[in-house]
C-alpha cells in the first residue's frame, strides 16, 4: 500500500519506519545528515518541512505534510 506524502509523491507503508515532526535539533541534524549521505528524498516541492519519514533502508523522506496527517493516511490504509 501507498501513502500519500505530498504534491503527488508516495511512499511503501511496509517501509515506513517512523513519522516524526522536524521541530527539534537532533532531527534536523539528522535530516542534514541523510542529505550529505545522499539518503534524503525530499517531497516538499520547495515548500517548508514539517515532517520526516525514516524508511526500514535508512533513508529519509522529507514531507511538507504535518506528522499527524501523514499518520492518518498510513491508518486509513490498513
Amino acid at each position: 500500500m501507498m501513502i500519500h506524502v505530498g504534491y503527488g509523491n508516495y511512499v511503501e507503508a511496509s517501509k515506513i519506519l517512523a513519522i516524526t515532526g522536524i521541530e527539534s535539533a537532533p532531527l534536523r541534524r539528522q535530516r542534514q545528515h541523510a542529505a550529505d549521505r545522499n539518503k534524503l528524498i525530499d517531497c516538499t516541492m520547495g515548500r517548508a518541512a514539517n515532517s520526516l519519514v525514516h524508511l526500514v533502508d535508512g533513508y529519509i523522506v522529507a514531507s511538507a505534510s504535518k506528522p499527524d496527517t501523514l499518520l492518518e493516511r498510513t491508518m486509513k490504509s490498513e
